[in-house]
């Protein structure tokens, strides 16, 4: 990471790099899951800028009632969560019926199968 960051390599929309960094997250939340809920909050960060603020909030809400937020969380943290859900509520749009998982990654249409719009790309690499 430090190598990208010290060569002006930035992960945002204007970059275009966000698929692969939505794809990253995606993938981290499946592998660590419950292990590591901050995946979970940068995951819903991540869908906050792609403009799913449905799937954002429930991946929000999932980093929220764990007992790592309740518990260990730093408190700055923990304010900008609440921020962001409150900001997250005022927006709607609709949640999925579960958060990321390899189960409901699974249960889902293959990729060959979902339907591609102006959201969903197909990653390149």
């Amino acid at each position: 990471a430090n190598w990208r960051l010290e060569r002006g390599i930035w992960t945002s929309p204007g970059a275009g790099d966000m698929r692969r960094c939505r794809a990253a997250c995606e993938r981290l939340v499946m592998l660590r899951g419950d292990a590591d809920p901050d995946e979970r909050r940068d995951l819903a960060v991540i869908l906050m800028h792609s403009g799913e603020f449905g799937a954002a909030r429930a991946e929000l809400r999932a980093f929220m009632e764990s007992a790592h937020f309740r518990t260990t969380a730093d408190p700055f943290d923990k304010a900008l969560c609440f921020k962001m859900m409150e900001a997250l509520q005022k927006v709607q749009d609709q949640e999925p019926t579960s958060v990321m998982s390899v189960s409901s990654f699974l249960a889902g249409p293959p990729p060959s199968e979902v339907q591609l719009d102006d959201r969903k790309l197909p990653l390149t690499w």
